[in-house]
């Protein structure tokens, strides 16, 4: 049951937290600061085993490298399998170049002053839980321009 709590909290961007006994909190506490933290390195997750109280933290440092240089060249998908997966073919955001490989389109999302300064970085990304919620233009519009500032977030 938690886990399926979990499960859609996360996909609703919201928290869920321990209140008392039993009861479980679920929303989005606190004020955004712009960060998410969705991989901590080393985090094994036993801490859970251990303890059925929450996690207090003290301390935080956001360590940010001098120079990132972003990807540059990226294959991006959404939902879905093969032909049916959602691409950025329907994105009205610009910098997507359309590639054939001979049997079919791939939509690249490419940064060509990038490429020119670093040569060229390539990444394939789906984000698996993007769907568009219904079937009109306007709405798989939508989703693909969702897709599109995905990709780009995920590619500095």
């Amino acid at each position: 049951m938690l886990n399926s709590m979990k499960a859609v909290a996360e996909i609703q961007g919201l928290h869920l937290r321990h209140k008392t006994g039993t009861q479980i909190e679920v929303g989005a506490f606190g004020t955004a600061n712009g960060y998410r933290l969705e991989h901590v390195e080393g985090d094994t997750g036993a801490i859970d085993q251990y303890s059925t109280m929450p996690l207090l933290i003290e301390r935080m440092e956001i360590v940010k490298p001098r120079l990132v240089i972003s990807t540059n060249y990226v294959l991006g998908y959404g939902a879905g399998q093969g032909d049916a997966r959602l691409t950025l073919e329907k994105s009205t955001r610009t910098g997507i170049v359309t590639v054939n490989d001979g049997s079919r389109n791939h939509y690249i999302l490419k940064d060509d002053a990038s490429i020119a300064q670093y040569g060229q970085i390539e990444r394939m990304v789906q984000i698996k839980k993007l769907a568009p919620v219904g079937t009109s233009e306007a709405q798989q519009i939508n989703t693909a321009n969702a897709l599109h500032d995905g990709l780009q977030a995920n590619s500095r």
